[in-house]
């Protein structure tokens, strides 16, 4: 899993480079959300895993999954133009 999941951060980062300036400020909430998530799941698994059992793991990595696609979906569309159009301007 972990393997996969290695090619996400980057393909992120270079997303976000296209549709805003990226700043050192910047990519530190980056690694604010990613290191968040990282402590946040597996706790929150935990902590259901008990009461709920096994099933309770891929319900809620459903439900972030979801969760990370419609904040994807709403950035997508309520973002400006890409940086890199503005860069070579409108032809």
């Amino acid at each position: 899993m972990g393997l996969s999941m290695a090619s996400i951060f980057p393909a992120a980062l270079s997303l976000a480079q296209g549709r805003m300036r990226i700043t050192g400020q910047v990519t530190g909430w980056f690694f604010v959300g990613a290191s968040a998530g990282g402590m946040l799941l597996p706790w929150l698994i935990g902590q259901f895993f008990e009461s709920v059992g096994p099933r309770a793991t891929m319900v809620i990595l459903s439900i972030d999954m979801a969760a990370a696609m419609t904040v994807l979906a709403v950035l997508t569309f309520q973002s400006a133009r890409p940086v890199y159009r503005r860069l070579i301007g409108d032809r």
